[in-house]
């Protein structure tokens, strides 16, 4: 594929919402396998373009068919040889016109947000919600949220801290039950059997180094 570039300082045209040619390909159904149809595509008006706003798309508002006559291409009998076998009659839908309509709802929208047919949007019901500083009100839950979340774990591995939404600190996680998972079945050479995570083990802040070989020690210990 060869690219070229165009020197220049042209400002971008949208492409707005009107029926463009578009290639479309023809079904038929109860076809031979042994046919082939041509041609398989025609071009067709359909709606495209873009919208301005978000959640509207382009939709047309006046829909016409085209009738198109199809070739099948098959096998003919006794003579074996590939020929016109007959024709198919299709319909193609046409788009005449579009606009730009909002794909909201007061449906999906939900309980707690209210459709805005004008700006097509949805938006919290209860704006009057007060969230106390560090939380702020978030447009997405209608909820109060942490206004900032820090990072526990360099590049979003599990390092036994998590972010603790509710008093703003990083905390310890109980390593046991992350690590090893309940009711892990153990095998050696001498036995086998069950083991459960120590219940009500006091958390604490080991640095990096004790906590990979903490956990490193319990996988290879079977605890």
């Amino acid at each position: 594929m060869l690219s070229s570039y165009i020197a220049g300082h042209e400002i971008a045209e949208p492409d707005h919402c009107e029926p463009h040619e578009a290639t479309v390909e023809v079904r038929v159904d109860n076809l031979s396998p042994t046919s082939r149809l041509f041609p398989k595509c025609v071009v067709a008006k359909r709606c495209g373009g873009c919208c301005a706003v978000n959640n509207v798309i382009c939709k047309p508002t006046h829909i016409e068919y085209s009738i198109y006559h199809l070739l099948e291409i098959g096998m003919i009998m006794p003579e074996l040889q590939i020929g016109l076998v007959g024709t198919y009659t299709v319909e193609v839908e046409q788009h005449l016109s579009c606009r730009c309509e909002c794909t909201l709802s007061e449906e999906k929208c939900g309980p707690l947000k209210t459709f805005d047919s004008f700006a097509c949007d949805c938006r919290c019901t209860d704006m009057t919600n007060r969230c106390h500083p560090p939380k702020v009100l978030s447009l997405e839950t209608c909820g109060c949220v942490c206004a900032r979340k820090r990072e526990c774990c360099p590049g979003g591995n599990y390092c036994g801290r998590y972010f603790n939404t509710d008093t703003y600190v990083i905390s310890v996680a109980d390593i046991t039950s992350q690590c090893i998972p309940r009711g892990i079945r153990v095998n050696n050479s001498r036995s086998s059997h069950t083991r459960s995570p120590i219940q009500g083990q006091r958390q604490y802040q080991p640095d990096q180094s004790t906590l990979r070989k903490l956990i490193s020690w319990k996988f290879q210990s079977g605890f």
